[in-house]
């Protein structure tokens, strides 16, 4: 049983097809053998798995094995990190490329002169793609922007 996050995650990593086959990825299935194989060799010791790391795209999976010595059964916990900041992760807020590649320079502290010089432009045009990050946002000022930015990133938790 997977959920359609631990799906996509499966499919982008690897390559996976849930529709071909219920079957975890063959790089994840060979993980799981040799994990549960140390159950079965009595002459070892079992050992708490270490996390795989699995880095693509900017992007890391952590998948995490936890054994159940008793059952002889094996969860796969999937843990996926960003690794690079960039700023195509805001556009998952809907803004534009560069209302992002903005907001991303914004974030990191940058005032509309230094975010000018960085992207090569004028600090009016920033001012307008500033304006539309705020109406996109429904936010009013540099600062919510800002934060709505950083939790778009992963580097502040969004409070619930």
């Amino acid at each position: 049983m997977s959920s359609s996050t631990a799906e996509h995650w499966l499919t982008e990593f690897f390559g996976w097809r849930p529709g071909q086959s219920r079957r975890l990825p063959e790089e994840v299935r060979r993980r799981v053998d040799d994990a549960l194989s140390t159950l079965r060799d009595e002459t070892k010791l079992p050992q708490p798995a270490a996390p795989w790391q699995i880095a693509k795209d900017g992007n890391s999976l952590l998948v995490h094995f936890l054994i159940d010595d008793i059952q002889g059964e094996c969860l796969v916990l999937l843990e996926r990190k960003q690794t690079q900041l960039s700023p195509t992760a805001l556009e998952s807020l809907g803004l534009g490329r560069r209302e992002a590649e903005v907001l991303f320079w914004v974030a990191q502290g940058k005032t509309n002169a230094e975010v000018a010089a960085v992207l090569d432009l004028s600090q009016g045009t920033v001012k307008k793609h500033l304006d539309r990050v705020y109406e996109k946002l429904d936010v009013s000022n540099r600062l919510e922007a800002t934060m709505c930015g950083l939790k778009a990133l992963g580097l502040i938790a969004d409070n619930p």
